[in-house]
């Protein structure tokens, strides 16, 4: 069972309300923005709603530009888990239905979110705890590991 602190956590976040709190595990998700972004925090919903791209955030001067880890990878999977609320199947039938419709396209995957985020200063991304790498981007929020 979860102690209070971070059931608060778990509730602020899902709230919308941004999350600063420092990571206590390896398996935290941390989304990361570019070293120099003019922002230090971004929502649950601003997150989804980025990642599912069902709509343009804008956060200051920019509008953020998702950059999900490779499906099928331990991390994309945590990421599906714990902000979009789907598993992989769910994922893949939602970017299919997505073309159908509209011809939207899934955000671009890389093997290495951090390297991406480093060299565009839109980009929003993710990595588990033991990936980050102080100084190379900055962190935005901290997903606590179930």
């Amino acid at each position: 069972m979860p102690g209070r602190a971070q059931t608060w956590r778990w509730l602020l976040f899902f709230m919308g309300i941004p999350l600063t709190a420092s990571a206590q595990s390896d398996k935290d998700v941390l989304i990361i923005a570019h070293p120099s972004a003019p922002y230090t925090s971004v929502s649950f919903d601003q997150l989804k709603a980025c990642f599912l791209k069902k709509r343009v955030i804008r956060i200051g001067p920019i509008h953020l530009v998702p950059v999900n880890a490779l499906m099928g990878s331990e991390l994309r999977k945590a990421f599906q888990h714990m902000v979009l609320l789907m598993d992989t199947d769910e994922e893949t039938k939602y970017w299919q239905d997505q073309k159908i419709k509209g011809g939207q396209e899934p955000p671009v995957e890389s093997s290495t979110p951090l390297k991406m985020i480093r060299g565009y200063v839109k980009a929003v991304g993710y990595v588990f705890r033991n990936q980050f790498k102080e100084g190379q981007a900055k962190i935005v929020a901290t997903i606590p590991a179930k």
